[in-house]
């Protein structure tokens, strides 16, 4: 059985969208199979479901969003501000950061000014002894070309989101002497430092605190350079007391789309797999 070719049919059985009839012809025409066992498939289902929970509860794009998730039901408590998230129509051969965060302060005079902050993802992984596999020497490099801003979130099984500044990373990484630095796990990650935590670092952002007032993470920020595009914007909007929030700042239409919390809420982050074809009804019939 082609696990490629079944594994979203199968999404759409769990979904309702199909039944056991439909996949048994399914089964039989498209993979050859002389015989459906259901007891076989139901067990297997049940595997499959909860395979799929803990693949997706370790994902880089799910605890992303989930993190965006925290953040914006955090901030809806707070009167002097306005936030909107944006994340990018499709996938960029080089992104820039996992989360662009635009902060604007707003003043009474009618005067106003931005800052920018970038955050990237690593997760580990448990079966190479909980290394930072995915970790690249080249996205590290472009970070500390292009914003004196940018943190890396390592999502561990051993600590809540430990956060730290991509040029600390950068020297640290060095001094460690690792053959290769997707040898880096959580205990040489923190062995000369506690970082903080990712929640910790997004209050630093809405408060002024670490952020880049360039014009090239500016560029960046909104989606206007075509060489590095981050994969989510959060724009924050920060008001003087006395003013009424507005709308926030917009980047390229053209790149991103805005999502709201329901869109987030119900998203279920089962990607599509590559090579799969529906089931055609003519065929069937």
């Amino acid at each position: 059985m082609n696990g490629k070719l079944s594994f979203r049919i199968i999404d759409d059985y769990v979904n309702g969208i199909v039944d056991l009839n439909l996949l048994n012809r399914y089964f039989s025409l498209k993979n050859k199979l002389e015989k459906f066992d259901v007891e076989l498939f139901n067990k297997f289902v049940e595997t499959y479901k909860f395979a799929r929970v803990q693949t997706n509860a370790w994902d880089e794009n799910g605890i992303t969003y989930s993190l965006v998730k925290d953040i914006m039901k955090s901030l809806t408590k707070s009167s002097n501000l306005s936030f909107n998230v944006f994340k990018s129509k499709g996938k960029y051969e080089t992104s820039f950061g996992d989360i662009a965060f635009i902060v604007r302060f707003n003043y009474k005079t009618g005067e106003s000014f931005e800052g920018y902050g970038f955050i990237e993802a690593k997760r580990d992984y448990p079966n190479n002894n909980h290394k930072f596999s995915e970790l690249k020497q080249d996205q590290i490099d472009r970070f500390l070309q292009n914003t004196s801003s940018s943190f890396f979130c390592f999502y561990s099984h051993y600590s809540f989101f430990p956060t730290v500044k991509t040029d600390y990373l950068n020297k640290h990484l060095k001094n460690l002497n690792l053959t290769n630095i997707k040898d880096l796990d959580y205990k040489l990650l923190t062995n000369t430092i506690q970082p903080i935590t990712f929640q910790h670092q997004y209050n630093r952002f809405i408060n002024g605190y670490d952020l880049d007032y360039g014009e090239n993470p500016k560029n960046i920020a909104y989606g206007f350079n075509e060489n590095f595009l981050p994969k989510t914007i959060f724009v924050v909007n920060q008001f003087e007391d006395g003013i009424t929030p507005t709308p926030t700042p917009t980047p390229n239409e053209n790149k991103y789309i805005k999502v709201t919390l329901d869109d987030l809420i119900k998203k279920n982050n089962i990607d599509d797999d590559i090579g799969y074809e529906p089931p055609s009804p003519g065929i069937l019939e």
